[in-house]
């Protein structure tokens, strides 16, 4: 991939992700198998203990393994994480995440992702697997209404006595 499909995901995932948008989140970079984000600590991100909330730590490393499972061109979901919260955020007015990529299969990717706070310390430590599918992220920026249209080509499976909450079970063929 080049510098150019790089700039337009990160312009994408920037200002189409409106929950991170909205989070004060942001990716900072990217390059094949690897991505970096960044987030804006204010007041809404604190817990009762004046600490990041988990889950905005946890936000900030999915975002930045969204971007770097993204990067190899095809389109590419979340698919397991397993989160260990090393410290707390305290004191601090911004953190970064990581993401590494560590194998690359043919339908799924694994990536270490930390995140890091201004004192160059890791908060959060996770394993993140994705599912790779086979269709093509949108070569630019007037073709990204295909990956809006990406949620369209999600099979969601309503599992009974669960609240008739969706699963996710893959990318169709559509």
């Amino acid at each position: 991939m080049d510098t150019n499909f790089y700039d337009q995901l990160k312009n994408f995932l920037n200002t189409k992700d409106h929950f991170c948008k909205e989070n004060g989140m942001r990716i900072l970079t990217i390059r094949e198998g690897y991505a970096e984000a960044e987030m804006e600590i204010s007041e809404h991100h604190l817990n009762g203990m004046r600490s990041v909330q988990g889950g905005a730590l946890f936000t900030l490393a999915d975002f930045a393994c969204a971007a770097a499972i993204n990067s190899f061109g095809t389109a590419a979901v979340s698919m397991s994480a397993s989160v260990a919260f090393i410290r707390p955020g305290i004191n601090m007015s911004r953190m970064t995440a990581v993401a590494k990529l560590v194998n690359k299969g043919k339908t799924t990717a694994v990536l270490d992702v930390d995140v890091i706070g201004e004192n160059g310390k890791i908060l959060l430590h996770s394993l993140m697997t994705g599912h790779l599918s086979d269709k093509p992220l949108p070569a630019d920026d007037a073709a990204h209404s295909s990956l809006e249209a990406l949620g369209d080509k999600l099979e969601l499976e309503y599992v009974p006595g669960d609240n008739d909450s969706p699963i996710v079970s893959g990318i169709n063929g559509k």
